[in-house]
């Protein structure tokens, strides 16, 4: 859910802008920024063709800033939630719950995550937030870290063989 909030809300890029459409058309901006204006802005187009969008899109915002706001909170607190359980099926002894290797990389990597989550909602910045809801998503299913670590490989790999050819 985490995730696909991204692409429900509206972008982060146009909520708060000084575009001159924007100054141009003001309207009540509590609900969804700056998008609302600039995601249904027409014109003509640098074409000639008259009467089209400017910023194509299909009309995906459902959420208003707030309500995805909340939706994350409440995303957020499922997966610590989940964290505790986990620590909780460790005995509540961090060693365990940290245990070296593959264990410790995957619960201190999404224990930061929602760190950077929730300093986010704090501070009021929440650009980065759809790269941190890609990588808890991803701190989650395991085939697609086994195939990150093989491309990862791969690319060093790559990277040596370049090396030692210009070196």
């Amino acid at each position: 859910m985490l995730f696909i909030l991204s692409f429900l809300e509206p972008p982060h890029w146009c909520r708060d802008s000084n575009l001159q459409i924007v100054e141009e058309n003001l309207k009540d901006l509590d609900n969804y920024g700056d998008c609302e204006i600039i995601l249904d802005a027409r014109g003509t187009t640098i074409d000639g063709q008259k009467n089209q969008q400017y910023y194509p899109n299909w009309n995906m915002m459902y959420l208003t800033v707030s309500q995805s706001k909340s939706i994350e909170m409440m995303c957020i607190f499922v997966i610590f939630f989940y964290l505790l359980l986990k620590l909780g099926d460790d005995g509540f002894k961090l060693r365990l719950f940290l245990y070296p290797g593959y264990k410790r990389w995957v619960h201190s990597s999404q224990i930061t995550i929602l760190l950077c989550l929730v300093i986010g909602h704090v501070f009021e910045h929440t650009t980065l937030h759809p790269f941190f809801r890609m990588m808890m998503l991803g701190s989650f299913l395991r085939n697609f870290q086994k195939e990150l670590l093989t491309m990862m490989k791969m690319v060093g790999f790559g990277c040596r063989i370049l090396w030692t050819i210009y070196s």
